[in-house]
């Protein structure tokens, strides 16, 4: 719940723009209205974004490389729904780790809505953020390698959905 809050967190200052300590690639800069107008409601936001770990404690497994959630998303969709959750949030949540692993021909393929990619895509951003301040700040090498994934695809999304869009 704590990581879900600070992602929350994150992604609030996303949308109003208060940028001052956080690495924004230029896609955003440039479409950062659009993409906040794309974003579904804020309520299926909110509640997606503070839970979408939600289930991570059951797949939970500890060896000697440490500690791993395997088919987290996946396991968290799950327990929400079973929880009367709204589908909406569970197809988000199962969706959570979308543009931090797909291709460009998954991007290319998927059947997602834009306003469902817009706010994965927005949420990537934040959770990137959210994560640096907890393991090793803006300058470590993992958030420089999850930051390079997102802003490749989101300047796909932002060429595909919003550039052909308003041409």
């Amino acid at each position: 719940l704590a990581h879900g809050n600070l992602v929350w967190e994150f992604y609030q200052k996303l949308l109003r723009g208060d940028w001052g300590d956080l690495k924004i690639p230029d896609w955003f800069v440039d479409y950062h209205e659009i993409l906040t107008n794309f974003q579904l409601d804020i309520k299926t936001v909110k509640d997606y974004i503070i839970s979408h770990d939600c289930g991570k404690h059951l797949c939970e497994i500890q060896d000697e490389k440490g500690v791993h959630y395997p088919d987290h998303a996946n396991v968290s969709a799950d327990y929400w729904l079973k929880n009367n959750g709204d589908p909406l949030v569970a197809n988000l949540i199962r969706h959570d780790m979308f543009f931090h692993t797909c291709s460009a021909d998954d991007l290319e393929r998927t059947f997602l809505s834009v306003g469902e990619l817009a706010t994965l895509l927005l949420t990537a951003l934040a959770e990137i953020h959210a994560n640096a301040q907890i393991f090793g700040g803006l300058d470590s090498q993992s958030f420089k390698i999850k930051y390079k994934q997102i802003d490749r695809r989101g300047k796909s999304f932002c060429k595909k959905h919003i550039e052909n869009a308003y041409k």
